[in-house]
């Protein structure tokens, strides 16, 4: 059984009022989930020093990456791709889902190879030398299935999984949800908090999108 609670503050403007917090007192593990902008980086190191002198286990999550978007981000790559295959007389909803995939994947592996050259990026990399401990998991990884050449946009009804470049619809939220337990992608955190193997895969059943 775990307890969950969220504290709202930046990595940059952490202070003796978050270490202070009940929140931060009880917690086993420390999450940060942040922009990882300059602002926060540059008191990552700080920061991730008295988490260990705390004794904490941290985890950093990696960005999703900036999806391309049209007009002014009104329009996402899924959007843009219902749009065309309908005015091409294409209806079924796999088909189009598919195709949105499939960009999103261009788009991926194109800015992959941007992301990679990113000072911010080589940071984190130099950061898990520094802190051996330290978990670090690429919300890609849970995005997009690299083995298979394809990101999860939308389903077959065009619900899509992203509103903008890069956040979560609720639609979205679900089904990723979802991916994260099957495809065992937040195991490093389950495993250091024990020895005890991380819980059964909790979505492997029941009607739902295993792709």
């Amino acid at each position: 059984m775990f307890q969950l609670a969220r504290y709202g503050v930046q990595t940059g403007h952490i202070d003796e009022t978050f270490f202070g917090s009940p929140n931060y007192v009880n917690a086993d593990v420390i999450i940060l989930a942040s922009k990882n902008n300059w602002q926060d980086l540059k008191h990552l190191e700080t920061v991730l020093e008295r988490f260990e002198a705390d004794g904490k286990i941290v985890a950093i999550l990696r960005n999703i990456v900036s999806f391309d978007e049209h007009l002014g981000g009104t329009l996402t790559l899924a959007d843009i791709a219902v749009i065309e295959q309908t005015r091409a007389g294409i209806e079924d909803g796999d088909t189009i889902r598919d195709e949105a995939d499939e960009r999103y994947y261009e788009d991926l592996d194109a800015l992959s190879r941007e992301r990679r050259s990113k000072p911010s990026v080589r940071l984190l990399d130099d950061l898990s030398v520094q802190f051996p401990r330290l978990i670090q998991l690429d919300r890609m990884g849970y995005a997009c299935a690299l083995e298979r050449a394809t990101c999860y946009s939308m389903d077959e009804k065009l619900n899509k999984f992203f509103y903008d470049y890069g956040h979560h619809t609720l639609v979205g939220a679900r089904f990723f949800g979802r991916r994260i337990d099957r495809i065992g992608w937040f195991d490093p955190v389950y495993e250091a908090i024990s020895d005890a193997p991380p819980p059964d895969r909790a979505g492997t059943s029941g009607t739902q999108d295993l792709r």
